[in-house]
């Protein structure tokens, strides 16, 4: 699996993250809150920060730890929740599926894709997103793979120069 496949799949995992449970969780437990939303660096972080805080009390005899540990926990959720906020705006950019419906698996997909080829004389890109319903940044590396293994080829189409996909 390429860097780039694992970047959008924990992309996709974190959109998918509840932001009231994120807010909640990150509110009473911070480094819970960021291991849920798959921060585990981030998690680290607030956990030993929480310590530092929590033992502030202890080296300076005062109490000022209280209103700093406020700011903390509200901080610490509130910039948990926009990540969650932000993976969601980036997973809908890319075009990555948020709902609970399965995608066509790739091997599926090329099913679809040479049997639906097999009916029409030629196919678009926005033709096999509609019919397999993985996002474009999926379909065009399954094409070359398909192109690569003499199952498709593409060419420009005369009448209007797009690019179309046709069945060998």
């Amino acid at each position: 699996m390429s860097d780039t496949e694992q970047t959008l799949q924990k992309i996709q995992k974190q959109a998918k993250k509840k932001i009231w449970i994120t807010a909640i969780l990150t509110f009473f437990v911070p480094f819970g809150g960021y291991l849920y939303t798959l921060r585990y660096t981030a998690s680290l972080l607030a956990f030993i920060a929480m310590m530092l805080l929590i033992s502030a009390e202890d080296v300076i005899g005062e109490d000022p730890s209280d209103t700093l540990y406020g700011f903390f926990i509200f901080g610490v959720a509130i910039e948990n929740s926009l990540a969650v906020k932000k993976a969601r705006d980036k997973a809908q950019e890319k075009g990555l599926q948020l709902d609970s419906t399965p995608q066509a698996s790739l091997p599926n997909a090329k099913v679809q894709i040479l049997k639906a080829g097999k009916q029409q004389s030629e196919f678009t890109v926005s033709d096999i997103v509609v019919m397999t319903e993985l996002s474009p940044e999926r379909v065009k590396p399954l094409l070359l793979e398909m192109e690569r293994e003499d199952l498709i080829r593409s060419y420009n189409r005369d009448s209007d120069g797009a690019i179309v996909y046709k069945v060998i």
